[in-house]
């Protein structure tokens, strides 16, 4: 309070009297500061590394550190008084037995708690000299054992039992059980901690082989397909496995029917005969014949543990027999409208299944099997809604126990919506020449009110005599089936005439269709045309030829007037048709003949004007090589009608 005073007195000594009260006031905080440090500890080390616990080694280095900067350590060992040490400390020399290892943090006169670690010093675990096989088939073992260090007792244990004193020369144990055991030893000096254990763990094997059969399908029933892809090389096989290893298998078959063992070759035996198989195992054997077998396996173990009894036992049966064609015993009418179609049927053979398929479609289960499965005519069902308009086919083949698949049964049927209808589209009213092909294809639709039908077979016929034809492949003959298209569409194979001239009709129907519809067609045959001259030519003369036309078709024809071509030769060589003689007119007048007539030109009253002429040029040569010679005419054209 003075010093405050004094600064107020004057303004010189104030300032003094102000430093030497900062100063004191720094001073004072110092002082403040040395007892704040003086009552907080340090934090207690971390002891960064230390021997193993427990160890054989004679000498531990401890490594420590701190979180508080600045502080020194101080170290004890077994109780002794603390010294200043450092991080990395060394002991040597020490004595077997138990160790604690302590250490501080000081900071100025405070000190941090105690951090410590304990350690033990003790004998080499032991080596063991001897021990059982493992695995082994022995109730007995022996152990022997020593240790690096000498004059050590031997401490033993058997399967997790207190470890108890044995001889320093070995220790048995007899009458063990079958299965995994655990010996341990170790080594002691007085009470001092012992040695880590030496362990030994091995197997008593008195349980023979587990044997499997990989050869059992489902129902135990095999055919040629299955037994053949059942085993490598075909024939039984499984798996046998055990601890200590397989030694043999053997297998023995009996043949249900004839109460016989097969001996390697045949079924004959009247007695077990166990053949030899691979320890993996397989034995092959050609696929006996059809029948129930029953199969016996023995394994062997390298310790002579081998299957009880007979052995590991299966049944089997070998069939290679098909269920027959399922009977359908309930189905749709051939024509229906009903779009629900539902299929009852059965099958003799034992059918353990049926399968279903409609339109060929892939097989699939079908919806009903046999409730009974291997039960004689079995039968079974299914039901298909919504089938749309138009022929459907619907198979059915049942299968067994073995997978044998039988024969199939095939329906088919057309289903036909109200308004059903035929009707022509194309091929009506051609005409075509006897024996060749017509132009044009016959064409049907099938239609209900629903719009065109696919699916539907249609049956074109022609006449089976007088003027008709016959299909082109895949039909032959007369009549020929065509199924229509998405479109309801039936187009006939193409068709060829017969050698027959005259109209007809070809027809086309369908089931459930009461009316058909048909195609008028015509056959047509070649006209010919015939002359005659009777009236002998000269040099410089024309003759008119009243030409004959013989008209072989049911209709009228028209021949065009410059479609009629005359040729001209002779049968003396010296004497060539040209340049002797040559048509000067041809026909300059169409001509119509009746269906069915023959008719000359002037029978038809055409007039003579327009008839043909033929002519003898005048060479003015020689031409007596003509005289007496004979002309022949060739008569060529066509028609139209």
């Amino acid at each position: 309070m003075t010093k405050v005073r004094v600064i107020r007195a004057t303004e010189r000594r104030g300032v003094i009297a102000a430093s030497a009260l900062v100063l004191v006031a720094v001073i004072a905080t110092g002082s403040f500061v040395r007892a704040a440090l003086a009552g907080a500890n340090p934090p207690a080390p971390t002891i960064v590394s230390a021997p193993a616990n427990p160890t054989t080694a004679s000498s531990a280095v401890f490594k420590f550190a701190d979180t508080k900067a600045g502080v020194t350590f101080v170290c004890s060992r077994d109780g002794a008084v603390f010294a200043r040490c450092a991080s990395g400390i060394t002991y040597a020399g020490l004595p077997q037995g138990t160790h604690t290892f302590r250490v501080r943090a000081v900071a100025g006169a405070s000190t941090s708690a105690i951090t410590s670690f304990s350690w033990a010093i003790v004998p080499p675990a032991p080596k063991l000299l001897s021990h059982p096989t493992n695995p082994t088939g022995a109730d007995i073992a022996r152990f022997t054992y020593t240790d690096a260090q000498p004059a050590v007792a031997y401490k033993c244990s058997l399967d997790g039992s207190t470890f108890a004193l044995c001889s320093p020369g070995g220790v048995t144990y007899s009458g063990l059980a079958k299965g995994t055991h655990t010996f341990a030893v170790r080594a002691q000096v007085g009470t001092k901690p012992p040695s880590k254990p030496t362990y030994f763990t091995w197997v008593i094997d008195k349980t023979a082989p587990t044997v499997t059969l990989a050869f059992t399908k489902p129902y135990g029933v095999y055919n040629a397909a299955s037994w053949s892809a059942g085993c490598s090389p075909v024939g039984v096989c499984g798996t046998a496995a055990d601890p200590s290893g397989v030694k043999s298998v053997t297998v023995a078959i009996l043949q249900g029917s004839s109460g016989k063992y097969w001996n390697g070759s045949s079924f004959s035996s009247p007695s077990i005969v166990y053949n030899p198989a691979t320890a993996a195992w397989a034995y092959p054997i050609s696929r006996p014949s059809d029948g129930t077998y029953t199969l016996y396996v023995r394994a062997t173990d390298t310790f002579g543990n081998t299957t009880p009894g007979a052995g590991t036992t299966t049944t089997f049966t070998v069939d290679t027999v098909a269920p027959s064609a399922p009977t359908l015993t309930a189905k749709p009418s051939s024509v229906s409208p009903d779009s629900t179609a539902g299929f009852q049927f059965a099958s003799a053979g034992y059918p353990t299944g049926y399968m279903c398929q409609l339109d060929g479609g892939a097989p699939a289960p079908c919806s009903t099997q046999p409730q009974i499965q291997g039960q004689a005519s079995a039968p079974g069902a299914t039901e298909y809604n919504a089938v749309s308009n138009g022929q459907h086919c619907f198979s059915v083949f049942a299968t067994d126990a073995a997978h044998n698949a039988g024969p199939a049964t095939t329906y088919c049927w057309t289903i036909l919506g109200n308004g059903s209808a035929i009707t022509s589209m194309a091929g009506s009213g051609q005409y075509t020449g006897i024996t060749t092909s017509f132009s044009s294809p016959v064409v049907a639709q099938v239609t209900d009110a629903n719009g065109p039908v696919p699916g539907i077979d249609v049956t074109f016929t022609a006449p089976a005599s007088g003027a008709s034809g016959h299909f082109a492949s895949p039909c032959s003959g007369t009549t020929c089936v065509v199924t229509t298209d998405t479109n309801g569409v039936a187009t006939a194979p193409t068709f060829t005439a017969n050698n027959a001239a005259g109209s007809y009709t070809i027809t086309a129907g369908a089931a459930g269709i009461g009316a058909t519809t048909s195609f008028s067609l015509v056959n047509t045959a070649d006209f010919t045309v015939s002359g005659d001259l009777t009236t002998p030519f000269y040099p410089g003369g024309s003759q008119p030829m009243d030409l004959v036309i013989s008209n072989p078709n049911p209709s009228p024809i028209t021949i065009a007037a410059d479609a009629v071509h005359i040729g001209i030769s002779t049968n003396v060589a010296a004497c060539p048709a040209s340049p002797n003689f040559a048509v000067t007119q041809g026909l300059a007048a169409d001509v119509t003949v009746p269906g069915g007539a023959t008719r000359s030109l002037s029978a038809l009253s055409i007039p003579t004007a327009e008839w043909p002429v033929i002519s003898m040029i005048e060479t003015h040569t020689n031409q007596d090589a003509c005289a007496g010679a004979s002309l022949q005419f060739t008569f060529t054209g066509s028609a139209f009608g």
